[in-house]
């Protein structure tokens, strides 16, 4: 059995830097993580199970195809076949304990934690570059998620693109406090 933990991520810095064609905005940002968050158990199974716990684990389904945490694993499966590596069935169960679409990336702490654990239990082998880039298509955080270590990083976040208008580049609360200050004064001026 495997066990792993998934962080909460904590943007310390973060800068809309442009807007892709396909609507997602690219942005550099600046991420730790915290001692809060996911923890997940790994097992080789008879058949590929799901199951969830956790304060938020009720907000979940097991059946969503697309929880990104079964997404990672059967990306990962897709990948080892290829190599004609073995990937067998597996019992992921969830802890979940950060709060759903809450913007502390959870789900994709989930999909980095499945990717470090199936590595690890399945004896892939593969590295965190190949872990990114095998991420990648599950969303951009989850690429930051999977290290679990403070970084600085150039990604593409989510089709936003209304919510990121105007919105200003910013580094912990003490910039936003400036930012709301220097509004309002420049609104009365």
């Amino acid at each position: 059995m495997i066990e792993e933990f998934a962080p909460a991520k904590i943007n310390l810095a973060l800068h809309v830097t442009g807007q892709r064609a396909d609507g997602y905005h690219l942005l550099d940002s600046l991420v730790v993580f915290a001692s809060a968050g996911d923890r997940l158990t790994i097992a080789s199974a008879e058949q590929d199970r799901f199951s969830l716990s956790g304060r938020f684990g009720p907000a979940l389904s097991a059946d969503d195809p697309g929880n990104l945490a079964l997404r990672a694993r059967d990306a990962l499966r897709s990948k080892a076949a290829a190599i004609g590596r073995d990937a067998g069935p597996v019992h992921i169960h969830l802890e979940k304990n950060l709060p759903i679409a809450s913007g502390i990336g959870g789900g994709s702490a989930d999909a980095g934690a499945v990717l470090r654990g199936l590595n690890r239990l399945w004896s892939l082998g593969f590295g965190m570059g190949e872990l990114r880039d095998l991420g990648l298509p599950l969303g951009a955080r989850m690429c930051r998620c999977a290290w679990r270590a403070g970084r600085w990083s150039r990604a593409a976040s989510a089709r936003t693109s209304r919510f990121w208008r105007g919105f200003p580049s910013f580094i912990c609360c003490s910039s936003i406090r400036w930012w709301r200050c220097r509004r309002r004064r420049s609104s009365s001026v």
